[in-house]
């Protein structure tokens, strides 16, 4: 299972530095193995819509849920609160790793339990 974050789709999508890097890795993995979660997914569409580039947005739809299988994760709004509880004592730096951690730990247990 493979989490694939905007930036790692970008790269690929945009051709920049990476991107053979990117290509490969890609080709590596199983579609049915690819994850993006729908904020990844909308966030690469309002970055190529910015960009002039919505027929890239569609082709990119295209390439992962019509010609392939990558599997797109969708994340409830109470679930996603739940994750972000703080301890009371954290300082801002502590309560943004806490949260940080709670948030891969949640994305870690999602992919899981879709894949059963």
């Amino acid at each position: 299972m493979c989490l694939l974050d905007t930036n790692v789709w970008l790269e690929r999508r945009l051709n920049q530095e990476k991107a053979e890097e990117v290509g490969e890795m890609l080709d590596s993995i199983s579609s049915e193995n690819l994850y993006i979660t729908d904020f990844a997914l909308h966030s690469v569409g309002v970055i190529l819509c910015k960009l002039n580039k919505k027929e890239a947005f569609i082709k990119f739809i295209e390439d992962l849920f019509i010609n392939s299988a990558v599997n797109l994760i969708h994340i409830e709004p109470q679930k996603m609160k739940d994750t972000h509880i703080q301890p009371p004592s954290a300082t801002n730096s502590e309560a943004t790793s806490i949260g940080v951690l709670n948030l891969r730990h949640f994305l870690g247990r999602l992919l899981i339990n879709h894949s059963m």
